[in-house]
């Protein structure tokens, strides 16, 4: 007769790693049967309809394996009118799963995930920010609450460089409702420096131009000033990027934006001294920055003595690597960005070279230090409009690339987060000596 320790259950053995392979091209095969499913429903076709649209075998639409080739994604895509990215995720990833999250729920207060999270923000470790705050966001039970996190979520995601998910949090956090109205706006600012980001800059104005008019009603408090001077910094900031495409609309938004900048320096810096906070003054010098340029753009300063300004700046930065991240050295990068921004648009020959040559050098190692995508994108852009010669008459700029390993990392990983870049990123490649 067994005894009550022989008569145990046996002990589950966990899967082996094929074990797991099979599985997981099960599911994906019957996501892909439910995809061919809902694509008939959606033209109204039959199955052997649908094959030919695909370009298929009707007795082979689906593989066994369940892994589709990129003929049938890419016809799936023309076929649900979906984006063929779209259309993979879908194969790929469970929606409900990912949306359900599988964690169990974090054990410290909502609270002290809010601490840990602005402090992995400070730091810049933008992965422990997200990680944070969906941990957040599981235990959230308030609409500020909610707002905290998705808000600061799309922070997290703007420090990775993925500004498509960074807008996309940041239009959620936006429209959580029955927030307070400070927080709303703030939220609603930092939705228009999404956009920014996104190069998407008339809804960038427009949504900062919202912020600005509606809190004129409002109460005054330092979240309603903190709205206030990001919506005037980003609603400059736009404009001075119209301009410098659009130069009809310098007369206009010229003065407008070099307003607005000015304001937002006041706002800012009047923060800072008030709450100790100097990432507020960063922003500040970023808008310091951008007035420089502006001003060169409406005439008032020359272009070499506006160069000489930035430069004497930047140089205050001599090792990135030895200052710490954050919104002070962010704001150098992108003064380096404005020095470049003049001397590829405005000088000529061998001071167009050299201060060129200087801020280009200075953007790529602050955005290195900071793992800053939208300055990255910033420079390689004007880096192919000089050695392209759009933007001046010199021959001898019609110079060849020069990329080693890390270069082309970088210039790939610009490409894959800057849609409207990824034509000029196949142009330096096909231009480039690899090293």
């Amino acid at each position: 007769m067994e005894s009550e320790d022989q008569r145990q259950e046996p002990p589950v053995r966990p899967r082996s790693r094929a074990a797991e392979t099979r599985v997981a091209d099960h599911l994906r095969r019957q996501r892909l049967v439910r995809m061919i499913e809902l694509a008939q429903s959606y033209l109204g076709c039959s199955k052997t309809q649908l094959a030919l649209a695909l370009n298929r075998d009707p007795a082979k639409v689906v593989p066994d394996s369940g892994n589709p080739k990129l003929d049938l994604v890419m016809g799936l895509s023309d076929v649900l009118d979906w984006p063929a990215g779209d259309v993979a995720e879908a194969l790929w990833i469970d929606p409900l799963q990912e949306a359900l999250g599988q964690e169990p729920l974090p054990q410290e207060s909502f609270e002290e995930l809010n601490r840990l999270s602005l402090r992995a923000h400070r730091e810049g470790d933008h992965q422990e920010v997200r990680r944070l705050c969906g941990q957040m966001l599981r235990i959230a039970s308030t609409p500020r609450e909610r707002g905290l996190a998705a808000n600061r979520l799309s922070v997290g995601f703007d420090q990775a460089g993925r500004y498509a998910k960074a807008l996309e949090w940041a239009r959620i956090a936006a429209n959580i409702p029955d927030l307070p109205s400070a927080s709303r706006l703030l939220y609603m600012a930092n939705l228009a420096n999404a956009h920014s980001m996104m190069w998407q800059l008339h809804e960038a104005i427009g949504v900062a131009s919202t912020v600005l008019n509606e809190s004129e009603s409002q109460t005054q408090n330092d979240v309603l000033q903190c709205a206030k001077g990001v919506a005037l910094y980003v609603a400059g900031s736009a404009r001075r990027r119209v301009i410098a495409e659009q130069p009809n609309r310098l007369p206009v938004d010229g003065p407008l934006a070099v307003r607005q900048l000015e304001g937002a320096i006041v706002l800012l810096e009047d923060l800072a001294a008030r709450r100790s906070d100097d990432s507020y003054s960063g922003i500040a010098n970023s808008c310091r920055g951008g007035l420089i340029e502006l001003r060169v753009l409406l005439g008032e300063i020359d272009p070499i003595d506006g160069v000489g300004r930035l430069l004497e700046g930047v140089e205050r930065i001599t090792d990135p690597q030895a200052v710490p991240r954050g919104d002070w050295l962010e704001s150098w990068g992108w003064w380096a960005v404005y020095g470049l921004n003049i001397a590829v648009r405005h000088l000529r020959g061998d001071d167009q070279d050299r201060f060129a040559a200087v801020f280009s050098t200075k953007a790529h190692e602050i955005a290195d230090r900071l793992e800053n995508w939208a300055i990255r994108e910033q420079v390689f852009s004007l880096e192919h409009s000089l050695k392209s010669g759009i933007s001046t008459d010199d021959a001898d700029k019609r110079a060849h690339w020069v990329l080693d390993r890390e270069d082309l990392r970088t210039l790939l990983g610009t490409m894959g987060r800057f849609p409207w870049f990824r034509v000029t990123g196949w142009r330096i490649l096909s231009r480039a000596t690899l090293v």
